[in-house]
C-alpha cells in the first residue's frame, strides 16, 4: 500500500511533510531506536540458542544423573584414534561391568558427550589403566547406557545461570518499557 503525503501549511507556503512527520521519520531511524529493535529481536534469539545448546543438555544430564545406579566394572582396553583432537592424541576407553549376572560393555566416559577437553582425552589411558577397577554408572531401565564420570562441568552451571539472568532481565526491561513507555519520550 503506497503512503500518500499530505501537504502541510507553513509560513512560506505548502511543505511536503509536516515537522511532526519529519520528526517521526527521524526517530524511526535513530540509533537508539535501532538499538531497541535489535534488543527486542536479537536477545530472545540468543536466549533460545543458548537454551537449545547449553541448558537442554544440562538439565537432561541432571535428570539422567539422578536416575543412575552404580556398579563395579573394570577397564578392558584402550583404543587410540589416528590423528589428534585439538593437537592432543585421542583415546577411547572400553570397560566391562556386570549387572545381576548379565555382562555389559561400554566406552562412554562422560555423562555429557563432548564435555571433555583435549587434555582430558589424552590422559584417559593414565587415568584408567587396563585392568583397573572403576565405578560404572548405568541406567537401571537400560543397563547398556553407562558412563564412568557423572560430573557436569562448571561451565554448564555458569551458562545456565547467565541465560536465566538474561531471560529475567529481558522480561523486566520489556515489562518496564510497555508499562511506563520509553524513557526520554514525552507522550502526545
Amino acid at each position: 500500500m503506497k503512503r500518500t503525503r499530505q501537504l502541510a501549511p507553513t509560513k512560506s507556503g505548502l511543505s511536503e511533510e509536516s515537522s511532526e512527520d519529519q520528526e517521526r521519520d527521524k526517530d524511526a531511524s535513530s540509533p537508539s531506536h535501532l538499538n531497541a529493535a535489535a534488543f527486542v529481536v536479537v536477545l530472545p534469539v540468543l536466549i533460545a540458542i543458548m537454551g537449545v545448546v547449553v541448558i537442554w543438555p544440562f538439565f537432561k544430564a541432571l535428570h539422567i544423573r539422578s536416575n543412575l545406579s552404580r556398579t563395579d566394572g573394570w577397564i578392558t582396553s584402550h583404543t587410540a584414534y589416528p590423528g589428534t583432537y585439538r593437537g592432543m592424541p585421542k583415546y577411547e576407553v572400553q570397560y566391562a561391568y556386570d549387572i545381576s549376572g548379565d555382562a555389559f560393555e561400554s566406552s562412554r566416559v562422560s555423562i555429557l558427550p563432548g564435555s571433555m577437553t583435549a587434555t582430558e582425552w589424552s590422559q584417559l589411558p593414565a587415568k584408567f589403566p587396563v585392568g583397573s577397577s572403576v565405578n560404572v554408572y548405568y541406567l537401571p531401565s537400560d543397563p547398556t547406557q553407562a558412563c564412568l564420570d557423572t560430573d557436569i562441568p562448571a561451565v554448564y552451571y555458569a551458562a545456565t545461570a547467565v541465560t536465566g539472568l538474561l531471560a529475567i532481565g529481558y522480561v523486566l526491561v520489556m515489562f518496564t518499557h510497555f508499562r511506563y513507555g520509553c524513557p526520554g519520550k514525552t507522550s502526545t
